[in-house]
């Protein structure tokens, strides 16, 4: 059986301290949407940059010097519906 569950995907965006940054951190937390709990191993890509992260044991992630600019963000984990955001 197929499982259609989807993910909720809390981001929180630190940008460095310049001002005009060109690079950012992105840091995160990966939850299943049907009971709220971290998805721990699951994929994190952001846009076509080849840049990625795999979750904790928690669900979080941190994928450093993200390009400042407008990006697609997937997540792919085992046994659930891959989602971008």
């Amino acid at each position: 059986m197929y499982c259609r569950l989807l993910m909720a995907i809390l981001l929180s965006l630190f940008v460095g301290n310049e001002v005009f940054a060109q690079f950012f951190n992105l840091e995160g937390e990966v939850r299943s949407v049907s009971d709220n709990s971290p998805l721990a191993f699951a994929t994190v890509v952001v846009g076509d940059n080849m840049l990625w992260a795999i979750t904790n044991e928690d669900g979080k992630f941190i994928i450093k010097n993200v390009p400042d600019e407008e990006l697609i963000v997937t997540v792919i984990c085992l046994g659930y519906e891959k989602k971008r955001i």
